[in-house]
């Protein structure tokens, strides 16, 4: 079942004194995050629901909610991880495994 991209959601809720908080996804970019996480640290974050459509719902550690602003980058460290990228790639082509320097 595919849900419409007006209707796709993520929220959250959080009670003070708990030690989880509830997270409820309709994006994919979500949802494949707590999979992985709650594979990978079950103890921290688990799947509670998983709905027809898709959308997943889980009770994840609070100590797991963090709210931040996005990463600034110059033009110049935008060039430089650029490059490192282009080599990185002119690599893996080439099928070298050694480590850049």
């Amino acid at each position: 079942m595919s849900i419409p991209k007006t209707e796709i959601e993520t929220a959250t809720n959080y009670m003070y004194g708990d030690e989880t908080f509830t997270m409820s996804s309709s994006e994919s970019k979500w949802i494949n995050k707590i999979k992985k996480y709650s594979e990978k640290y079950p103890n921290d974050v688990k799947i509670t629901y998983i709905n027809e459509d898709g959308s997943i719902m889980a009770e994840i550690n609070k100590k797991w909610f963090k709210i931040s602003p996005p990463r600034k980058v110059s033009d110049k460290q935008r060039e430089l991880a650029s490059q490192r990228f282009k080599a990185l790639r002119k690599q893996e082509n080439k099928g070298d495994t050694n480590e850049l320097e």
